[in-house]
Order: structure tokens, then sequence, then C-alpha cells
């Protein structure tokens, strides 16, 4: 009988589990390292490794006494930042893989940009400034090279954290120095902006063969930020379109020297073609190789990326059928966490196939700047793309995070703060109807966000408050796929507020809330109000 094979996985969160199950079904022995020692993978490995991922010295000595014990036989990850610490450990002990030349490419983002350009790859125009030439002289010159509006983001982070859109020198200045606290190399890129639709790919490269495996439509909102709400796969462009980012997208792997392993794509198309925002050489995060490519194509995509870890060929390919996988994203509006509802329901679902929730009782929110920042995610499949997005994002809608009542941080988002993210966007409504709502109240930022929420001389609520009709607008929905009609019945159903009269002194404030932060914001002054009616009394 053959010895039993041994893989060192790195990261052991929940986008590392598929890699870790996926081992165990191919029969291999499982070694999972995180620097999280309370990390979900580690329940599930064989052994554990508790090392800061980024740390390659230490994790190339974890591995080589494997090695020299018994045998380690590949490295690998999936949806985390450190291929470039499985290209060290995996060159370091001989093992087949990716080249750590190839990983610090694939990672690197000024690197990666400036090696696709010089293979002639499209990619926007481009600037590195390290932490020490953050001044306004550094980011002119580098907004003069490469143009408004731009994109500063770290030079070597994921997840879009400290991503962000920039309209002049002034904002590119500030951004940057928040930026680069991010970047573990202390440097920021700034990038010229692309306007268009934005794609995501997997591939597996075998030998030199790119392979596409996934090809998904993903969902950007909250500008200056790039906040992914989910993703759709298959996507939704035409043929010639998709072949066209897929031509591009390979001539970027094989630029980045990417020969064996897998690669993830962010692509945009501009209104002049294809452009690479970014590869990496690895698979996807963002639950896309590890479950909405499975459940669309039936094809377990991380086993195929593993055996190339191993050295050998991925096997075939082929979808087993053709389905649509929509993940959806759940977020909330500055606040502590009081429950998370509707679970069950979700859960219960025929066409759901993943409820994830991140956040927790007692967890402080706020809304999102970067793609670590939400409550959970939901994934639907089902046989058309109109009924898989549909069941994703009516679950989403099912979802309600209730926030604390009568919390400085919430009321301050939902009165106090400037600009910002509006939940039903006020253009949508006439003026004629935004006059009885406080949408321009602007408090003292010295002033606390809980003082002044009530009319002067208000004692108390009791029973619903009264926010008259609706206003004249239809199908509008908020972040958590809510139209205003869904999110008015269910404070309805509670008791919390009734449309057949208006109530002049506390109307205007539940409609504030509403228009500002959704059914969390209705719910929250609501339950605000009646708080504070029993501290007054």
């Amino acid at each position: 009988m053959s010895k039993q094979r041994t893989i060192l996985i790195l990261g052991g969160g929940v986008m590392q589990l598929p890699a870790i199950r996926s081992a165990h079904r191919m029969g291999l022995r499982v070694i999972v390292a995180d620097g999280n020692a309370s990390a979900p993978g580690r329940r599930e490995a064989d052994e554990f490794e508790h090392i800061d991922l980024r740390d390659q010295e230490a994790m190339l000595e974890a591995a080589r006494s494997y090695h020299e014990a018994g045998g380690l036989h590949a490295v690998f990850t999936a949806g985390t930042d450190f291929s470039t610490t499985v290209a060290f450990v995996s060159d370091g002990l001989g093992l087949p893989g990716t080249s750590l030349e190839c990983a610090l490419n694939a990672t690197d983002k000024f690197r990666m940009r400036k090696v696709l350009r010089e293979a002639g790859v499209r990619v926007p125009r481009f600037a590195v400034i390290g932490e020490d030439d953050l001044n306004e002289r550094g980011l002119s010159d580098a907004v003069a090279s490469v143009g408004l509006p731009a994109v500063v983001k770290p030079a070597d982070s994921m997840g879009a954290r400290g991503v962000v859109r920039v309209e002049n020198a002034g904002e590119a200045l500030t951004q940057a120095r928040l930026s680069v606290q991010h970047s573990r190399t202390r440097r920021v890129v700034l990038e010229g902006y692309i306007d268009g639709p934005e794609f995501s790919i997997d591939a597996l490269v075998y030998n030199g063969n790119t392979q596409i495996t996934g090809f998904a439509d993903r969902h950007i909102r909250f500008p200056p930020y790039f906040i992914e709400m989910g993703h759709t796969i298959p996507t939704s462009l035409e043929a010639k379109s998709q072949a066209l980012i897929i031509a591009e997208f390979k001539r970027g792997v094989d630029a980045l020297g990417i020969t064996n392993g897998a690669a993830k794509g962010d692509m945009k198309l501009s209104r002049d073609g294809p452009v690479v925002g970014e590869i990496a050489a690895r698979l996807s995060g963002g639950y896309m190789s590890g479950w909405t490519f499975p459940l669309s194509s039936g094809v377990e995509l991380t086993e195929k990326a593993i055996r190339i870890s191993l050295g050998e060929a991925p096997g075939r390919l082929e979808p087993a059928w053709a389905r649509t996988s929509a993940e959806r994203a759940v977020i909330s509006i500055p606040g502590k966490i009081e429950k998370i509802t509707g679970a069950e329901t979700v859960d219960a679902e025929p066409d759901i196939a993943e409820l994830f929730l991140i956040a927790v009782p007692g967890d402080e929110m706020r809304l999102p700047t970067s793609n670590v920042e939400k409550c959970g995610n939901v994934i639907a499949v089902a046989d058309t793309r109109e009924l898989a997005m549909h069941a994703a994002e009516a679950a989403v809608s099912r979802l309600e995070v209730v926030l604390k009542a009568y919390t400085e941080v919430t009321t301050r988002f939902l009165f106090s703060e400037a600009g910002g993210y509006w939940a039903y966007p006020l253009e949508q409504f006439t003026p004629e109807w935004l006059r009885r709502i406080p949408v321009d109240e602007q408090r003292r930022s010295d002033e606390p966000a809980v003082i002044g929420i009530l009319p002067s001389g208000s004692a108390s609520v009791a029973g619903p408050i009264g926010i008259g009709e609706l206003p004249a607008v239809v199908g509008v929905q908020d972040w958590a796929w809510r139209t205003l009609e869904q999110t008015v019945g269910v404070l309805q159903e509670d008791g919390l507020v009734r449309t057949d009269r208006f109530d002049v002194d506390f109307g205007p404030l539940i409609w504030r809330g509403i228009l500002r932060g959704g059914l969390q914001g209705g719910r929250y002054v609501s339950r605000t109000l009646a708080s504070q009616s029993r501290r007054s009394v």
C-alpha cells in the first residue's frame, strides 16, 4: 500500500475550508497553518501550525520538519494574499508549484503592472509612491502622470482594503496616507480609474496551458469605495466581449510567468476594450472558486487545483451541468448588533445553497469601506439566472441585522453625518414629499448624536408612530434588496409604524431613519424613540 501523501494548506479560514475538505476526499493528510489559533479550519485539519502566514522563514522551517519526518508533497492556498509564502516554501523544499519570482509578480501590484505593461498587456496608467514620499509634491507628480479620476490602493493587500477612488490631488494625498497603513511594504499605487463593468475570472494553468474555469459578473457599490455586493456566475456578457477579455487575461497570465497552478483575474471592460485590474497566482476568494463555480458547473475546482500543486494533471474540467449561482452580501449600518433574525427562514429556501453569517451579536459594525466588513453572505443556485439572482436577493432581504437602541454611533450616522449613502436614494423622491423629512438637518460635530433626537418637550411615544402614506415610488430597492413598500410593511407588522396618519413630531424622524438606513434605520429610530421616552419619564 502506498504511503499517504501530505499537503500543507496556508490559511484556515472559511475560504480555505473547500481546500481542506477536498484534500481529505482525495485521501491526503492535511496540515493547516494560520496566524489565528481559533481558525475554523483547525478543527478539520490533521495537524495545525499556529504561524503568522507572513513569516516565510518560520513557515519554511515548519514545512521542512514535516518533509524530513515523512514527506510533504504539496503547499497550497486559496483566497489569501500569501501566494508568495506558498512559493517560498515550495521553492525551498523543491516541491511543485508557482515559482517565487512568479508569485512576486502576481502579488505586488506595482511589480505586476510593470511586468504586464512591458509585455503589452493593457493595464491602467499607474505610479507607485513610498510612505516617505507621501507629500504634496510626490502625489502631484503621480497625479500628473496618471490623470484623474484615479484609484489609490495599497501595493500589497487584498479584499479592497484601502482602495478608494479620488477626484483631485488633495483627496489622493489624504487617501494615500490612509491606504499605506494597509501595505506591508508601506507603498501605495495610484492608477487611472477605468470606467466599465467588472468581472472575475478563475483559471487553472498546467504546463503553460491556461483553461478558464469561471467567468462571473461582479456587482460593485458604494463609491468611492469598491464594495463587491455579490457576483453572479456565469456572466451575462455576450460571447464576443467575453472572448476579448479572456484573451487579454491569458496574455497577462503568460506575462507573469504562471505555468503550473491557478490564476485569478479582476478584469474591466472599458470603452476601449478589456483592461487587467489584477491577476493573482491562486484561486479566487469571495466564495467563487469554492462554492459558486462548483454549484453552477458541477466541477470541484479546488480539487483540480490541488492536483496541480501535487505535480499532477488537473483532470477533466468539462461542466457536468449548466446552472446559475448568485452570491450576495449582507451589510450593516454603523452600530452594535443585538441580534440577527431570519436565518431559519433563509436556510429553508430550496434554492439557497449556503448561508454564511460572519457577524454575531455584540459585534460593532460600520457601513463597509472594504470587502472584509460584511455581516455575511448568501449563495443561491437555480436553473436560470433570473431565479438564482432573485433567490439570493430575496434571502438577503429576509435577514435583518437588528442594532441596539440608543447608541451614539448609529444615531450619528442616521442624523448627523453629512453626505454618505442613503439606503433609498433621495433623487427618487419628489421635492414636495421630502420637505417633511429632515434630510438636510445637521448637528454640531461636538454634540453627542443621541442628544436632541426627540423634539423638545416630548415625553412619550405611545403605540405605532404615524408616518403617513408612502411616497409615489415603485420598485426602488435599498442595499438589502428591500423595496420601500417591503421595509414599511415589516415595520407595520411589528407594530412600530402606521400609514393612516402622519405624526408631525415623530413621523419625520422615522422617515429619516428609513431613507438613510433602510429597515435597520427605521427600526432603530422607532426603538430609540421609545427608549428615550422611557428614560424621560
